[in-house]
C-alpha cells in the first residue's frame, strides 16, 4: 500500500498568515522534502524503469536470425489494428488518442517498439541526450517501415530535442522538426504540428535567425488557417519574430492578420490588443486602406469590449477623409451614430467633439454692424475713421516705435455679432445638421466664466443639409445679453437627428517677431478675432438710401433721400459723413474738408428716423464703389466707446453724355472783351448707354469774380441746342468785365449770369445744387494740381486754380429721355429704381478757366507767365475833314488805350514815329508807367 501523508509548509497562525510570506524555517521545509522526494523517490523509480526496459529490448533483439526475420515479415509481438490504442495506465490494449485511419498501424504498451520508445523518453529526461538520440533514431526506422505517421512523427520531434540540445548549432535540427511537422500533418494531428512548429521557431531564435523563424511561423498560421483563434496566435508571434528581426513592416502586417484571425475567433481582447499595438505605425503614412482597415475593428473591438471612448475617437477618424465609397461611408456613418449614441449614455454628457462638418479655420470672419475685420477695404476704413476723430499719432522715427498689444474688439450690449465660416462636407453622402449654432464661453465682470446660453447671450439656430462634397459660406449671429468679455470657441449641432456634437473653430495664429526673444525663439500671438468686449447699451444708427440709381449718364444730376434711423436704446448727435468720392454727392453742412459733411441734426432719439435729401452728380465715366463713413456719438457719455461708425457702400455705373469744350479768343471790337466759343460734342455710345432722344442744352451759367457773359446774337434757334448722336455743336458768347451793378453773390462775392439756351424749358431747376458740385470739382482739380506739383519747384507756391479771381466758371445745363432698364451693370445690381423704363434725366457740364490764356479746359491749368497780360488800343476818327489854305498843319485827335490784365503792375514804354522813321532811328520818345 502506497503511504500518503499532509506537509505543513505555513506554520503561522491563522491570525497572522494572511498577506505574508513563509518563513525561514518553512522554505527550508519545503527544500528538505522535495530533495528526498526526488533523489530517494522519482529517480531511483526511473533508473529501475530504464534497467527494465533496456533488459527487455536487448533481449528481444538479440533473439538470432529467425527473430529478426519475423520482426522483418511482421510476426511475432506486432499486432496491427485498427481499433484504438494503449495507455500507460493500462497494459492491455486501450484506445489511442487521435487515431488518424485504418491504414495507421498502433501498437501495445509491452511491444518492442513501445518499450524502445519509452526507454528512449527516459533517457531523455535522465538528460542522456546521446544515448536517447540512438534510441529515437532506431525507432524512427520502424516506424516509418510501418507507415505509422504519427509514431514517425514523434520520434523526429525528439530526434529535433535531442540534437539541438547536443550541439545547437547542427543544421540538421531544423530539418527533423520539418519532418515531424509533415507528418503530424499528414496524419491530421493539428495540436502537435503546431507544437512542432513553436519548438522549430525557438530553435531559430535562440540561433539569431528571427526572420526565419517569422516566416516558418506565418506558413503554419497560413496552414491553420480553419482553426481562427490557433492562426492569430501562430501569426502574432511571427510578428513579434519580425520585430526582433528588425522588419517593422512585416511585424505590422503579421499583427494585422493576427487580429483580423482573433476578431473571426471573438476574441476581441487580442485583437483590440494586436491593433492598438500597431496603430502609430499606420499613423500619418497616408495609407488610407489600411487605416480605414485598422480603425474599423479598433472601433468595433473596443465597442465590444465596453471602451466606448475609446471606440468613439477611433471611429471618428474613419469620417475624415473622402476616399471611400459612398456605401462604405454610410456603414461607417451608422457605425459612428450608434457607438457615440452609447458613449454619452455612458459618460451621461451632452454633447461630444465630431470632426463634422469640416471647418475651414483661415476663412472665419466676424462681423460687427455687418462688416468683417478682415475685408480688403479695412486699412481705408481705418484712415477714414482716424480723419473722423482727428486722430493722427506721427511717431518719432528716432524712438522706437511702442509694440501695441492687440486687444479685443468693442461690441454694444445686445447687438448681434455676425460670424462667417465655411463648412464643408468631406463625405460622399449627404450630412444632415439641426440646431446649427455657435458654442461661446462669457466671462463677467465678476470673474465668472459661465457658457450657459440662457442668460448670458442667445444664439440663432437654423437646420444646414450639404450635399456630398458641398461646401458652403455659413452666417451665424450670437446676441450678447450681459456686460463682460465673450469668446466664441465652437459650433453646436445635432448629427443626422442621433448624436449631439461640437466643432472646435482654431484660428490661425500670427508668429511674432518684434523683440530679439521672440526672433530667436517661436512665439505667437493670440488671434482675438473671435474674442469681443461686450460694452453697455448704446445708440445705433441705420442708414439707407432711397431710390439709388445703379446707372447714370455723365453730368446728370439725380436726387435721392437718404435715411436716418436710431435702432438703438439711446439717444445719438454729433453726427458726420467722411465720403470717398466727395465730387460726386451735395448735402448737409460741408466743412472745410468737402469730403466729411455735418449733417444737421441736434438729437435723434430712439426709435426716431429723420430724411434728408441728396443729389448726385455722375462726375466721370466709370464703374465707381462709393464708400461712407457715418459717425455719431452718444448722448450718454461712454468712456469705451466715445464715437459710433456705420459703413456703408454703393455702386454706380457712369455712362458717356456730352464733352464741353471752351476757348477764348481776344474780342478786336473791345479792348476787355474777350470771345467765348463753346462746343458741345454728344459722345454716348448707342451699344452701351439707352438714349431714346437728343441732347437738349438748356442754359448756360457763369460765376467768376470779374467777368461775366453776354450772348453775341440774342435771337438763336432752338435747333442748334439739340445734339443728336455723334453730333456737335458751337455757339458763341462775349466776355466782359462785371460792373459794380451787374448781380452779384453776396455769399462768395461773385458775379452769376445765366443765359437761357433753349425756350422749351418748363422745369424748374433751381433746386439744383449747381454752384456746390462746381466748388466740389474746382477742389478735385486742386487736389491734382497739388499732386503734379514737384517740391522745390517754382511754381510749388502757386495759387491753387479754384482760389484764383481770374477765374470763369462756367456750368451748362442739359437733358434728356434715357432707358436704363437694359444696362448691363458690372455688379450684378438692379435697374435702375424708377418704375418707369423711360426717364427724363438732367445734367450739368462744368468748365472753370482764365478767359485771357488760350485755349483752356477743365483739366487744364496755364501759368500766367507764358502769355503777354498787356492789352491796347488805338481810337481815331475815321474821317477829317481839313482845310489847307486856312491853315498847313493838321491836328488828328488820337487816343491810346492801355489795359493790365495781370494782378501785378506793369511798366512800359510808348514810341512814336514818323511815317519816314524805322523803329531803330532816333525819335521822340515819351515814357509812361
Amino acid at each position: 500500500k502506497n503511504k500518503c501523508h499532509l506537509l505543513r509548509i505555513n506554520s503561522l497562525t491563522e491570525a497572522n498568515a494572511q498577506n505574508n510570506y513563509l518563513s525561514a524555517e518553512d522554505l527550508q521545509r519545503t527544500e528538505s522534502f522535495v530533495k528526498d522526494l526526488i533523489f530517494r523517490g522519482i529517480l531511483p523509480s526511473m533508473e529501475r524503469t530504464v534497467l527494465t526496459l533496456n533488459e527487455f529490448v536487448v533481449n528481444t533483439r538479440s533473439r538470432g536470425i529467425g527473430g529478426q526475420i519475423r520482426g522483418f515479415f511482421g510476426f511475432g509481438s506486432k499486432k496491427k489494428t485498427t481499433g484504438p490504442t494503449f495507455a500507460e495506465s493500462k497494459p492491455e490494449v486501450a484506445p489511442s488518442p487521435a487515431s488518424s485511419g485504418e491504414n495507421n498501424p498502433t501498437y501495445l504498451l509491452n511491444s518492442v517498439e513501445s518499450s524502445q520508445k519509452r526507454l528512449a523518453d527516459y533517457l531523455f529526461m535522465l538528460q542522456d541526450y546521446n544515448e536517447a538520440l540512438n534510441i529515437y533514431k532506431n525507432s524512427s526506422k520502424d516506424f516509418l517501415n510501418d507507415k505509422s505517421w504519427k509514431w514517425v512523427a514523434s520520434s523526429f520531434e525528439m530526434i529535433g530535442l535531442a540534437t539541438f540540445l547536443l550541439d545547437p548549432m547542427r543544421k540538421d535540427t531544423e530539418s527533423n522538426f520539418e519532418n515531424a511537422y509533415v507528418n503530424y500533418y499528414k496524419d491530421n494531428l493539428f495540436r502537435f504540428a503546431v507544437r512542432t512548429a513553436f519548438f522549430c521557431a525557438e530553435i531559430l531564435k535562440s540561433k539569431g535567425q528571427h526572420a526565419v523563424a517569422g516566416n516558418k511561423l506565418a506558413n503554419t498560421a497560413i496552414d491553420m488557417e480553419e482553426d481562427y483563434l490557433c492562426s492569430g496566435m501562430l501569426y502574432e508571434q511571427a510578428a513579434f519574430a519580425f520585430l526582433h528581426a528588425d522588419s517593422p513592416r512585416k511585424y505590422a502586417f503579421r499583427l494585422v492578420q493576427a487580429g483580423q484571425s482573433f476578431v473571426e475567433a471573438k476574441q476581441m481582447t487580442h485583437a483590440f490588443r494586436c491593433f492598438s499595438a500597431i496603430s502609430p505605425l499606420y499613423y500619418n503614412r497616408n495609407w488610407h486602406f489600411i487605416n480605414d482597415e485598422m480603425y474599423f475593428y479598433l472601433a468595433r473591438c473596443g465597442f465590444s469590449l465596453g471602451h466606448h471612448q475609446r471606440a468613439t475617437d477611433h471611429i471618428i477618424k474613419l469620417l475624415e477623409h473622402n476616399y471611400q465609397d459612398p456605401y462604405q461611408q454610410s456603414s461607417y456613418l451608422r457605425e459612428f451614430l450608434h457607438i457615440c449614441k452609447k458613449n454619452l449614455e455612458e459618460q451621461n454628457i451632452e454633447r461630444m467633439e465630431i470632426p463634422l462638418p469640416a471647418i475651414k479655420n483661415d476663412t472665419v470672419v466676424a462681423f460687427l454692424r455687418d462688416y468683417p475685420s478682415r475685408s480688403p477695404l479695412q486699412e481705408m476704413w481705418k484712415e477714414m475713421e482716424e480723419s473722423l476723430k482727428g486722430e493722427k499719432i506721427v511717431y518719432n522715427r528716432y524712438k522706437p516705435v511702442p509694440i501695441k498689444k492687440r486687444t479685443p474688439r468693442l461690441s454694444v450690449l445686445g447687438e448681434p455679432i455676425y460670424v462667417e465660416i465655411e463648412l464643408s462636407n468631406p463625405l460622399q453622402i449627404p450630412l444632415q445638421f439641426s440646431d446649427l449654432q455657435l458654442g461661446a464661453v462669457h466671462e463677467s465682470s465678476k470673474d465668472k466664466k459661465d457658457d450657459g446660453e440662457g442668460e448670458l447671450f442667445v444664439c440663432s439656430k437654423f437646420d444646414l443639409l450639404l450635399t456630398p462634397c458641398e461646401s458652403k459660406r455659413t452666417r451665424f449671429t450670437i446676441t450678447p445679453l450681459c456686460e463682460g468679455k465673450l469668446e466664441i470657441t465652437c459650433i453646436k449641432f445635432l448629427l443626422c437627428s442621433t448624436v449631439r456634437g461640437f466643432q472646435k473653430i482654431l484660428l490661425p495664429k500670427k508668429r511674432l517677431n518684434d523683440t530679439s526673444d521672440q526672433k530667436k525663439g517661436v512665439f505667437y500671438e493670440d488671434n482675438l478675432d473671435l474674442t469681443v468686449k461686450v460694452t453697455s447699451s448704446m445708440p445705433l444708427l441705420d442708414v439707407s438710401f432711397s431710390d439709388f440709381p445703379p446707372a447714370m449718364l455723365q453730368g446728370q444730376l439725380f436726387e435721392i433721400q437718404m435715411q436716418l434711423k436710431n435702432s438703438g436704446k439711446s439717444a445719438l448727435n454729433s453726427v458726420s459723413v467722411k465720403m470717398s468720392h466727395p465730387a460726386f454727392f451735395s448735402f448737409g453742412k460741408e466743412e472745410e474738408n468737402k469730403s466729411q459733411v455735418s449733417v444737421s441734426i441736434e438729437s435723434l432719439l430712439p426709435g426716431e428716423s429723420k430724411s434728408f435729401p441728396v443729389w448726385i452728380r455722375a462726375h466721370k465715366i466709370g464703374n465707381y464703389s462709393f464708400y461712407f463713413l457715418f459717425s455719431y456719438q452718444s448722448e450718454v457719455p461712454n468712456p469705451e466707446m466715445k464715437h459710433r461708425f456705420q459703413r456703408v457702400s454703393k455702386q454706380l455705373k457712369v455712362l458717356p453724355s456730352i464733352k464741353l469744350e471752351a476757348t477764348t479768343t481776344v474780342s478786336y471790337s473791345s479792348l476787355n472783351a474777350y470771345l467765348l466759343d463753346i462746343q458741345v460734342n454728344n459722345i454716348s455710345d448707342e451699344s452701351e448707354t439707352a438714349i431714346t432722344e437728343d441732347f437738349e442744352l438748356i442754359s448756360l451759367s457763369s460765376n467768376s469774380h470779374n467777368w461775366i457773359i453776354e450772348p453775341l446774337n440774342k435771337k438763336s434757334n432752338d435747333e442748334m441746342f439739340k445734339i443728336a448722336q455723334n453730333q456737335s455743336t458751337n455757339f458763341f458768347f462775349r466776355i466782359i468785365p462785371a460792373l459794380e451793378d451787374q448781380v452779384e453773390d453776396e455769399s462768395t462775392n461773385s458775379f452769376i449770369s445765366k443765359h437761357s439756351l433753349s425756350s422749351n424749358s418748363q422745369k424748374d431747376l433751381s433746386s439744383i445744387p449747381s454752384f456746390d458740385f462746381l466748388e466740389r470739382e474746382k477742389m478735385m482739380i486742386a487736389a491734382k494740381e497739388k499732386k503734379r506739383a514737384v517740391p522745390g519747384a517754382e511754381n510749388s507756391n502757386a495759387t491753387p486754380l479754384n482760389k484764383r479771381e481770374s477765374n470763369l466758371d462756367l456750368m451748362l445745363l442739359w437733358r434728356t429721355t434715357a432707358d436704363f432698364s437694359k444696362i448691363t451693370l458690372p455688379y450684378g445690381g438692379p435697374n435702375h429704381p424708377s418704375s418707369s423704363n423711360k426717364m427724363e434725366v438732367v445734367g450739368q457740364q462744368n468748365s472753370c478757366f482764365i478767359p485771357f490764356l488760350i485755349p483752356a479746359t477743365v483739366d487744364q491749368v496755364l501759368s500766367e507767365e507764358d502769355d503777354n497780360p498787356l492789352r491796347f488800343s488805338i481810337e481815331c476818327p475815321r474821317k477829317v475833314i481839313h482845310d489847307f489854305n486856312q491853315e498847313s498843319l493838321c491836328i488828328v485827335p488820337v487816343t491810346f488805350h492801355v489795359n493790365n490784365c495781370s494782378s501785378n503792375p506793369i511798366s512800359f514804354n510808348l514810341e512814336t514815329l514818323k511815317p519816314h522813321e524805322e523803329l531803330n532811328s532816333a525819335a521822340s520818345a515819351t515814357s509812361t508807367t
